[in-house]
């Protein structure tokens, strides 16, 4: 083999190495950027939760009727302006791929049914209504968003709407134990148009959202006994009345 042969040949090796070596650096910059786009989405997703949670905790002092209710909900509504500028973050980070919903679905559901169920409970509070989709999605309509961009899905949506229930099971029991016995019958309504609602919506196998149907039965059942013990202490109550103008 001829000196010029073994020169083409080490020029041929030396360009492919290269190659080979830009190559490698372009996956590891790609992959570099993945992890640290998802541990951005992840810690944005957590912020969102906590938020969430600390919304859904001021909201239930409402049901102490003696609390300043205007003032609660005052703060309630810092809280949520908080919350949605987390969301706003973690969407943008988000879009940042191409095929985001599938590829970080899984780091996003769980700050989005957390923050769907504050949302709920504060517009419950509210309206005595149940939110529908599309009051959230014009609440998340961001002008950074394209018309065609939803990143609240309708699972999602179900998903958030049975923990609903949860919160509405929980703030009957603080205000029965309050003495604020009115609202116990609206709130077993919205909960039991809620589970029927849901039982609805699960035409497709989903493990964990049966496992939340059968938790709203029992929210269900809790709120049905309160219920049932408010008209024992009436009938009993008008019992000793009636004993007292009869002496």
């Amino acid at each position: 083999m001829s000196k010029e042969e073994n020169n083409k040949i080490e020029i041929e090796t030396t360009t492919e190495k290269s190659t080979i070596h830009s190559l490698f650096t372009e996956i590891e910059k790609e992959f570099t950027h993945e992890l640290d786009l998802d541990q951005k989405i992840r810690n944005s997703s957590y912020s969102v939760t906590t938020f969430s949670k600390r919304m859904i905790f001021t909201l239930h002092r409402l049901s102490n009727p003696s609390d300043n209710q205007k003032a609660i909900m005052k703060r309630a509504g810092t809280i949520e302006s908080e919350c949605l500028e987390n969301l706003q973050n973690l969407m943008k980070l988000v879009l940042e791929s191409p095929d985001y919903y599938w590829k970080y679905q899984y780091r996003i559901t769980q700050g989005m049914q957390e923050f769907l169920e504050a949302l709920s409970f504060k517009h419950w509070l509210e309206t005595k209504e149940v939110i529908t989709l599309e009051q959230i999605n014009k609440k998340l309509a961001f002008d950074f968003l394209k018309e065609e961009t939803f990143l609240i899905t309708a699972m999602d949506y179900v998903g958030g709407i049975a923990d609903l229930t949860g919160e509405l099971m929980r703030f009957a029991t603080d205000s029965y134990a309050k003495g604020n016995h009115k609202i116990l019958d609206k709130i077993l309504e919205t909960m039991k148009k809620v589970y029927k609602d849901t039982q609805e919506a699960l035409g497709i196998n989903s493990l964990k959202m049966w496992n939340k149907l059968s938790v709203m039965g029992n929210s269900i059942e809790k709120v049905e006994n309160l219920c049932y013990l408010r008209k024992l202490r009436l009938s009993n109550s008008d019992q000793k009345i009636a004993e007292l103008l009869l002496d």
